[in-house]
């Protein structure tokens, strides 16, 4: 029972030991901030070609509407569309 406790207590410590030496170690990150504002920048740039893409996907959306919907199917859809509009243009989120 002695042998136990003792060793419970050794692996104890151990793993404490491990974690506090984790942690004594410096983190850095993979991008430095120069490379991020980069990225950013080059994204803010090409607004136009993301509005592009977006509002091409929500016209082939649109597309789809059916009048044999069911009840159950067309508020799905209206749902669906609401929320991609919401994610582009709260403006127009509120007529549909």
């Amino acid at each position: 029972m002695c042998n136990s406790v003792l060793s419970f207590s050794s692996l104890k410590n151990y793993f404490l030991f491990v974690v506090t030496l984790l942690f004594c170690f410096p983190v850095y990150a993979s991008d430095s901030t120069a490379t991020i504002l980069k990225k950013l920048n080059d994204a803010l740039r090409n607004k136009q070609y993301y509005v592009k893409i977006k509002e091409e996907r929500i016209l082939n959306f649109k597309k789809i509407k059916s009048e044999a919907f069911t009840k159950e199917q067309e508020y799905n859809y209206n749902k669906t569309l609401y929320t991609e509009y919401q994610k582009f243009n709260s403006d127009s989120a509120i007529f549909y």
